[in-house]
């Protein structure tokens, strides 16, 4: 067409200035300010909600004068479904998965291992699950649930038939870690103990 320059691309958009970039950036900044307020005031609600918070968590450093009141039942013990008593057992975490509003961990105590199973319910929080989740494997946790038959054969257990429907479930923080702990056991302490002995599960 006449008065047409070949090449002229009126529809090209032309660069941002200098205060426009810095506007942007500006607005950008604000934004995320926003977002990251937004974040913390619903993770205290979160936190204000959390109906089970006195369920679990990390335990103080226990010291050898120390006793924590509780009696623990040994993995080895637990083949029938218990009905409505509850029992703690102490051990390692040995795997974990969670999905959903749901998570399945193992126990191991020594060569035995039972399946605990953690779901969100009126007395379980979804923050109980994400902290149980979250504990990294082999550390030494205690936990309190009931016994119940399993509804189908956990092969990858040594108690197939039942698991563990978790009530509570504490992580515990020694002072010496496993591997100092099997180092510094003295003659003593390696000796055959009394029937009904609970072994600690290293």
């Amino acid at each position: 067409m006449p008065g047409e320059t070949a090449g002229d691309d009126t529809n090209a958009a032309a660069p941002l200035s200098k205060k426009a970039l810095k506007k942007l950036a500006k607005d950008e900044e604000k934004a995320n300010k926003k977002k990251a307020k937004q974040a913390e005031v619903e993770s205290k609600q979160e936190e204000e909600d959390d109906y089970s918070k006195d369920c679990y968590g990390n335990m103080d450093m226990i010291q050898s004068r120390e006793k924590v009141p509780r009696t623990l039942v040994p993995v080895s013990s637990l083949e029938k479904d218990l009905g409505e008593e509850k029992v703690w057992i102490r051990g390692r975490l040995h795997t974990s998965r969670a999905k959903g509003k749901q998570c399945f961990f193992v126990v191991r105590q020594r060569q035995f291992t039972i399946q605990c199973l953690l779901s969100v319910s009126e007395t379980t929080s979804k923050q109980m699950i994400k902290f149980v989740a979250s504990i990294t494997k082999e550390s030494i946790i205690d936990v309190e649930g009931f016994i119940r038959a399993s509804p189908q054969t956990i092969e990858s257990c040594s108690q197939k038939n039942v698991e563990m429907h978790v009530t509570k479930n504490l992580r515990l923080q020694f002072i010496l870690t496993a591997k100092k702990n099997m180092k510094c056991r003295s003659a003593s302490e390696t000796k055959l103990k009394p029937p009904g002995h609970i072994y600690p599960p290293y």
